[in-house]
């Protein structure tokens, strides 16, 4: 899958994974709007990161409702490694993504709206 297959005008879903044996379901997520997940994906790009996603996006999850997602799943410390070279990467995310890791998450889950018109 590549960032073709996205929904650029829905919004994305970001949450901690921390592994199969303690798996926090109820842990807080954040959701960034269609607006700033473009300036996101752009500030990615432009830094010759795009990789963040792309390297991991699979079709994994589907919503209760049965919309599709793609989701990428870096690493916490990639993710953090990552984003903080960005100018433009949301205060609330970055906090809650560090604390995530202080509570032990592995990974960062990113869930896009998968584009069925491609399918």
């Amino acid at each position: 899958m590549s960032l073709i297959h996205i929904m650029y005008n829905e919004p994305v879903e970001f949450s901690a994974y921390y592994g199969f044996s303690s798996h926090k379901k109820d842990s807080a997520k954040y959701v960034m709007s269609p607006e700033d997940l473009n300036v996101f994906l752009n500030s990615l790009e432009d830094n010759g990161e795009l990789i963040l996603i792309i390297k991991t996006l699979q079709s994994l999850w589907q919503r209760e409702n049965g919309t599709l997602l793609l989701t990428a799943f870096p690493s916490i410390n990639d993710f953090i490694d990552i984003t903080t070279k960005l100018n433009n990467a949301p205060i609330e995310l970055m906090n809650m993504v560090k604390q995530w890791k202080e509570d032990g998450a592995c990974e960062v889950n990113i869930d896009f709206v998968q584009n069925m018109s491609l399918i």
